[in-house]
């Protein structure tokens, strides 16, 4: 973005931030060389943009910004230095405006989670390390009624503005502050409150290893996307960097895996989040998400990883899209072209009548149909499976408790749910539309019961098909 944020605006909306304005020949702007005002700029976008009341003390604005030059130029032309590089101003401006965006979008994912996770009571959310600010707790209440916070701070001070930003913004009632120690747990809350059930659990990490990690970084250029605000320095700076700190988060919250639906974490580098996918794998963590954020300058980048020990599957759009094939989960839907073409005079009833009989024809499936449909969607069924019955393995077993006279005991937890569905493919003119099933994966923790559902129904609705055709 360019540095067109009107200033004489935002300052009628937010009158504290007028005692900063600078006037030029292009209109107003702020000086950025000084660290009140940049704070204050903060302070008015949280407040007009999302009606967020926040407070923020000095020592807490990180890295400090440093004059270049006493000359006032356009914000288009002006360069101020961070973490020892020169930045153009107008980045500056995005990436505070991308900081709250940022923030939104990392709720909205949550949100989203919730939204597919067949969660019927009102979400509580951990926001590990929230800061002085309190800023994801105080976003996530400002835009989503329903969720109640916990956030935990190590730092007294931060802890200490924490409180203050929750009382101005009268949150009391929906945000609980927990000061923790450094003997404690990350998931502190997890541990301490046996007997509440969490939804999910958010945390922006420490980045740094050190100090000296810090200040090389800078001096390389090897540090995410530059950043006004980050805070104390144990906000900052951990051993192990963020990659240690969310292992250690991805660890504990094996030993508390019943008390939260999601565990999630926002990191800065591609390369960590490679990592900590090998680590959920050594666990033996199958249903995990990733997520990618990117501002609309290009000069953030953020990644959204979460992982669960629940069955519950969630679409590829909520769950795969970080933008690197090789750490995304695999996918939950399936899509199997038949090979049939429809000719125009193949009637859709047939189809959908099809469709159902050989469905039923598999044993032991709770079925459900799905309605109103969206085009070009012909027919749509929801399936529960509490054993797998479709397999020759399965069917096998079958005919030899049947000749024994043994019955077979199916668990009470279904090992399957999933979305199966017909519709054309209109792309495919050529052959005046191609018939598609779909699959999509709900429930379940085995994957091949998905695949060898979606296989044996893909191949025996095909071959009915193809038999109705030839007559």
């Amino acid at each position: 973005m360019s540095s067109s944020v009107d200033y004489r605006d935002l300052a009628r909306q937010y009158p504290r931030l007028g005692q900063f304005l600078v006037p030029t020949s292009r209109g107003a702007t702020i000086d950025f060389n000084n660290p009140a005002a940049v704070r204050m700029l903060n302070q008015a976008l949280y407040q007009v943009s999302l009606g967020i009341s926040i407070s923020l003390p000095e020592d807490r604005l990180c890295p400090p910004v440093r004059p270049l030059s006493n000359k006032k130029t356009h914000s288009d032309t002006v360069r101020i230095e961070i973490d020892g590089e020169q930045v153009p101003l107008f980045i500056v401006v995005s990436l505070l405006l991308t900081s709250t965006l940022l923030r939104r979008y990392y709720m909205n994912w949550i949100r989203q989670l919730h939204l597919h996770s067949a969660c019927d009571e009102s979400p509580v959310i951990i926001d590990i390390g929230t800061g002085a600010s309190a800023v994801y707790p105080l976003v996530g209440c400002s835009t989503w009624p329903e969720a109640q916070f916990f956030a935990t701070e190590l730092d007294q001070i931060s802890y200490g503005y924490a409180e203050g930003n929750v009382i101005a913004n009268d949150m009391q009632s929906r945000i609980t502050l927990v000061k923790t120690s450094p003997s404690d747990h990350l998931l502190q809350p997890l541990f301490a409150h046996h007997n509440l059930r969490y939804f999910a659990t958010m945390c922006n990490p420490p980045f740094y290893q050190s100090e000296e990690d810090m200040q090389r970084r800078a001096a390389s250029k090897e540090s995410p996307a530059l950043t006004v605000y980050t805070g104390a320095a144990t906000e900052s700076v951990t051993p192990g960097g963020e990659v240690a700190f969310v292992e250690k988060m991805i660890r504990e919250s094996v030993l508390v895996q019943s008390r939260c639906i999601w565990f999630t974490s926002m990191l800065g580098l591609a390369s960590s989040l490679e990592r900590l996918v090998e680590v959920l794998q050594s666990l033996h963590i199958s249903n995990y998400a990733v997520n990618g954020f990117t501002s609309g300058t290009g000069t953030t980048r953020r990644w959204l990883l979460g992982w669960s020990f629940k069955p519950v599957r969630l679409p590829d759009d909520v769950v795969r899209s970080g933008g690197n094939a090789i750490v995304e989960p695999a996918s939950t839907s399936i899509d199997r072209p038949l090979n049939v073409v429809q000719p125009a005079s193949f009637p859709t009833s047939t189809l959908v009548c099809t469709f159902w009989s050989v469905l039923l024809a598999i044993s032991n499936l709770q079925i459900s149909a799905l309605a109103p449909l969206p085009l070009p969607v012909l027919v749509a069924a929801r399936i529960t499976a509490t054993s797998v019955t479709w397999t020759r393995k399965a069917r096998r077993a079958h005919l030899h408790n049947t000749a024994s006279g043994e019955s077979a005991t199916s668990p009470a937890e279904p090992i399957l749910i999933c979305v199966v569905s017909l519709r054309l493919n209109f792309a495919d003119v050529e052959t005046d539309g191609k018939l598609v099933l779909g699959a999509q994966w709900e429930y379940g923790r085995e994957r091949a019961a998905f695949e060898t559902f979606g296989g044996h129904f893909s191949s025996k609705l095909s071959d009915a098909i193809s038999d109705y055709v030839k007559g």
